[in-house]
């Protein structure tokens, strides 16, 4: 099921929206990444297409950020 290793918490529904189009968004609980680093992997995301605002980029990054903090 797409999305199932994702945690609850605020910005979810928005990654859902936005990354499932090209892909399941668990794949972010592979990563390890500090806030910037998730910051770059979204507007790198962006920039290969993912439709979304800036606002649903930085909601998120910040979701991202919360949800999988760098070990």
């Amino acid at each position: 099921m797409p999305g199932a290793k994702l945690p609850p918490g605020e910005g979810r529904d928005v990654a859902m929206r936005v990354c499932s189009k090209c892909h399941d968004p668990s794949n972010a609980a592979s990563e390890d990444l500090d806030a910037a680093g998730w910051k770059d992997l979204v507007n790198q995301m962006a920039a290969n297409g993912a439709q979304g605002s800036d606002a649903d980029f930085d909601a998120i990054a910040a979701y991202l950020t919360k949800a999988f903090p760098s070990k």
